[in-house]
C-alpha cells in the first residue's frame, strides 16, 4: 500500500529517555505559527516560522495567529526526535543524511503545520536542518513517496550541525 500524502508538520516521538525540554518564547507579529511548525530565532530575538534553509530552534506546540504578540511553547531540546513526512521519494540510503525543510502555510482549519522534509534536498551538508534517522514505526509506512521518517534537528540554535552519512 502506498504512503498517503497528508503533511502534519513535526511531532515529538522520542526524548531519548529524559524529560523533554519545552520553553516559552516571545512571538511577535508577522506570520502565523502552527502547532508542529519548525521555528527559528529572528534577528530581533523573538521566534518566527523557520525558513527552508538555516538554523532551527525547535518545534512549536501551539498555534499563534500572525497578528498575535504572545509567548509560544517550543520544544527546543536538540536531542528531541520528531516524526515528519517526506515531500516525495525517500530511500533507505537517505538514512543518516541531512535534509532541508519545505515550509508551507499550515492548515487553517485544524491550526496544524504542513511542513515536510524536502526529499529533493538531501545531502551530507552540515548546515542542512534535519538529520534523517530512519522510517517511523507506523503500520504500512514504507520507503518511497511521502514516507514518515524520524528526524533530529541537525542545524540547531544550541548546537552546530554535523555532516551526514
Amino acid at each position: 500500500m502506498a504512503n498517503v500524502n497528508a503533511p502534519f508538520g513535526a511531532r515529538l516521538i522520542d526524548s531519548e529517555g529524559k524529560e523533554i525540554r519545552v520553553k516559552r518564547y516571545v512571538k511577535k507579529t508577522g506570520s502565523a505559527i502552527y502547532a508542529g511548525d519548525f521555528v527559528k530565532i529572528a534577528a530581533t530575538g523573538d521566534v518566527e516560522v523557520a525558513s527552508a534553509t538555516g538554523q532551527l530552534l525547535g518545534v512549536a506546540l501551539e498555534y499563534k495567529a500572525a497578528t498575535s504578540v504572545d509567548e509560544i511553547a517550543v520544544i527546543d531540546d536538540p536531542e528531541a526526535i520528531f516524526e515528519i513526512q517526506a515531500s516525495a521519494n525517500l530511500v533507505a540510503a537517505d538514512v543518516f543524511a541531512n535534509a532541508q525543510l519545505v515550509v508551507t502555510t499550515g492548515d487553517t482549519v485544524k491550526l496544524t503545520s504542513k511542513h515536510v522534509l524536502d526529499s529533493a534536498n538531501i545531502a551530507d551538508t552540515a548546515t542542512h536542518q534535519l538529520k534523517i534517522l530512519g522510517l517511523s514505526a507506523i503500520a504500512s509506512n514504507a520507503y518511497g513517496s511521502y514516507a514518515k521518517v524520524k528526524v533530529k534537528i541537525n542545524n540547531h540554535a544550541f548546537r552546530a550541525g554535523v555532516t551526514g552519512a
